[in-house]
């Protein structure tokens, strides 16, 4: 979990998909993101006792999708996170590559104290320390920014830590116009007097 260098791309290549501490990271930028983003995502969800007006998942019909694949929610919460757990899907094949399929996903996400969603986390139900997980979150003091990580599941204890750092390390790439080294004006772009 560093920035990537000449030395850290030689221990990068010393682990596996197993054991990495390697992380993706991406950054989008749209002017629908916002703190209301990822609350929509998880009131989105399909639970069998629910009716949406919505697709949740374009490959399967509503009702299809609702009966056989909804979600259930956990009363319980997993390293601060709700879990919302896929019904429906072959047991067996979760410890099989290829897996169920599309959609048999385990879906997490955080509650803040003012009752938002701050960190919504998409996981494969492979059943092993490799399998992935997409894990989103709105940039904190930034406009409409969303940040998207990815790493495998056995570092989903440490969520809260990977937000924190990732969120710290992008919003650490922001620079004024005077601290550019281009001055007041775009590289590449010249300017005439």
């Amino acid at each position: 979990m560093a920035l990537l260098t000449d030395k850290t791309f030689v221990d990068k290549h010393k682990s596996n998909i197993f054991n990495t501490m390697w992380l993706g990271v991406g950054v989008s930028v749209d002017r629908y993101y916002n703190e209301s983003t990822l609350k929509h995502r998880a009131d989105t969800l399909p639970y069998p006792s629910q009716i949406h007006q919505n697709e949740a998942v374009p490959s399967f019909p509503v009702k299809t999708w609702k009966e056989e694949h909804g979600y259930i929610r956990s009363p319980t919460l997993l390293y601060g996170l709700v879990v919302n757990e896929v019904q429906g899907y072959d047991e067996t094949k979760r410890y099989k590559i290829p897996g169920n399929g599309s959609g048999d996903d385990t879906i997490y996400y955080h509650i803040d104290e003012q009752g938002k969603v701050d960190a919504y986390i998409r996981c494969d139900n492979i059943k092993h320390q490799a399998t992935p997980c997409g894990h989103h979150f709105i940039l904190p003091k930034a406009k409409s920014t969303m940040v998207n990580v990815h790493y495998r599941i056995g570092l989903l204890p440490r969520w809260r830590e990977i937000q924190e750092a990732v969120g710290n390390t992008v919003l650490g790439f922001a620079v004024s116009a005077n601290s550019s080294p281009c001055g007041v004006t775009p590289c590449g772009v010249r300017s005439y007097i």
